[in-house]
This record gives structure tokens, C-alpha cells and sequence, in this order.
């Protein structure tokens, strides 16, 4: 249970990160394979008279997993199951002690939700926990990341068992709920460094250090578009390219550069070993 909390914590500590406040934990308790067991029966017991009123999905559902009858958008799926036995009400001893051990835990953790019997999650290998954090303000699909426990799946593809626990998130959706926020992400993706070369060894002797160099942490790029010397130094300026070096011939023999800061315009001669410790990078 602790580590269903834990994953639960990460993820709601994303939405905490950006300052996304308009969105809500729910989570349910569908039980083990053996609970479903017991409980399809019970639900197509529950079905058997209306199953011919369910949409031409939900009636295949029902004969090869009824429980996901409930991830339905339809109105008349829905209002057909509204009486319907839930999952979360039939789950055994272990499982129930199980979930509301989850409960205590992010009771305990501050952290507040929803306990909606509905969810299912689309894929069959989720066990006891199940969760999914959802928004309003992105339209009708508003599962913006979901998750759970899955403690059969490593056993039902071939390896040993082994729990586990995660989650998934929808990206797309994700920019969509920071956008409906307000909320812009910082723009960090200017480069610290660019490198200016040439055609042939300088060319290639410019791969190699911008490879070392990103090695060594520094975001670093040069041209990969055989841009002449003056397009490479416009191009430095329009991704606001924090410094810039020229490796030339000279440059290559002497292991000597001219790093220029680009907003300065100042400059310095630096040497390889003192480039690549990054103790320029301000």
C-alpha cells in the first residue's frame, strides 16, 4: 500500500511543480483477479435483461470484460449501469485491507481525492489501486495522467512475478491544462554555446567537442545544415545562443578559443581543459 501511495504522491507533486491546482485525484478499488471474477458474473447477471439497449462496443465488452462497460462515453451505457453492482463493493478481505491501507496513507500525506467506484482503466492487468487525476477544463476527455497497480502483468507476459505500480501521462493533455491555467512554461531551451566550423576537419573536430562538451553538461549545438561562417553567426543570435566559439585551423592546432559572450560582446581566450570544466558558463 505504501508504494500505491507513493506513486500517487509523485504524480499529484508534478501538477504541484507547475502550480496546477485545478485539477482532482480519483481513485477506486477493483480488486484482484479472483474479486472480477466473482463480479462479472454479478454484473452480467445485473445485464442480462438490457444488454440488447447497449452500444454494439459495450455489448462485446460485456462477454470478454464486462467491468470495462463503464469506461463508456455513451449517455445510454450510462444510464443503464446506474444501479449496477460496482466492483468496489465486491472486492475481498485482502483487497478491501489493502486499499483502505492506501486510504490511511495519503490521509496521512495531505493528499485529497475522490473515491469514484466507475473507474476501471482501459487495460486488464491493473490490480486493487487504481487512480487517475482529472481536469474540467480540457473538454470531455479530461483524464489528464492515470495509473494504478499491476500485480500479475510481468508474471502474464512471461517473466517472474513481480509487483508493480505506475502511471502514465497524456502530454498533449497536460500542455492543454497549463494553457487553460494560464500557466507558461520557462524557456530554458536556449543553448549555452554555440560552435562555429567550418566545412571538412573542422566540421568534424566541432562534432567531437560538442559532444564532450554536452557530456560535461554544457547545452551546446553547431550547425548541421551547411550553413556558411555568417548564417552560422546569425543563426547563433536567432536561438539566443548564450556564447559562441569559432574552431578554425588555428583554433584546432593551439586548442585555443575565442569564446564570446553573446550579450556582452565581450571576449576571452579560453583553453580546451578550462572550456570543457565549464567555468566560463556564468
Amino acid at each position: 500500500p505504501s508504494a500505491d501511495a507513493e506513486i500517487i504522491s509523485l504524480a499529484a507533486s508534478i501538477f504541484d511543480a507547475f502550480g496546477v491546482d485545478n485539477i482532482s485525484l480519483n481513485i477506486n478499488n477493483i480488486g484482484c483477479p479472483e474479486c472480477r471474477k466473482a463480479y462479472n458474473d454479478k454484473l452480467k447477471e445485473y445485464m442480462a435483461d438490457k444488454k440488447d439497449c447497449l452500444c454494439d462496443t459495450c455489448r462485446e465488452r460485456l462477454e470478454k470484460n464486462p467491468m470495462r462497460i463503464f469506461d463508456c462515453k455513451s449517455e445510454i451505457c450510462a444510464s443503464l449501469l446506474s444501479d449496477a453492482p460496482r466492483i468496489y463493493d465486491c472486492v475481498c478481505d485482502s483487497c478491501k485491507e489493502h486499499f483502505d491501507t492506501v486510504l490511511k496513507y495519503l490521509d496521512e500525506m495531505g493528499i485529497i481525492y475522490n473515491i469514484d467506484k466507475n473507474i476501471v482503466r482501459g487495460l486488464d492487468y491493473y490490480t486493487k489501486t487504481v487512480f487517475e487525476f482529472v481536469s474540467s477544463n480540457i473538454g470531455a476527455q479530461g483524464t489528464v495522467l492515470g495509473g494504478g497497480r499491476y500485480d500479475n502483468l510481468v508474471e502474464e507476459v512471461g517473466g517472474k512475478k513481480c509487483c508493480g505500480t505506475g502511471f502514465a501521462m497524456g502530454l498533449e493533455r497536460f500542455l492543454l491544462l497549463l494553457d487553460s491555467a494560464g500557466i507558461q512554461l520557462p524557456d530554458d531551451s536556449n543553448p549555452d554555446l554555440y560552435v562555429v566550423s567550418f566545412s571538412g576537419e573542422s566540421d568534424m573536430k566541432a562534432a567531437a567537442l560538442v559532444n564532450e562538451l554536452r557530456k560535461n553538461g554544457v547545452k551546446c549545438e553547431k550547425d548541421l545544415c551547411g550553413r556558411s561562417f555568417n548564417a552560422q553567426m546569425k543563426y547563433a543570435n536567432k536561438i539566443k545562443a548564450s556564447y559562441l566559439i569559432v574552431l578554425g585551423e588555428d583554433e584546432i592546432k593551439k586548442n585555443e578559443f575565442t569564446l564570446k559572450n553573446m550579450n556582452s560582446g565581450e571576449t576571452q581566450i579560453i583553453g580546451r581543459e578550462e572550456l570543457l570544466d565549464k567555468g566560463w558558463l556564468k
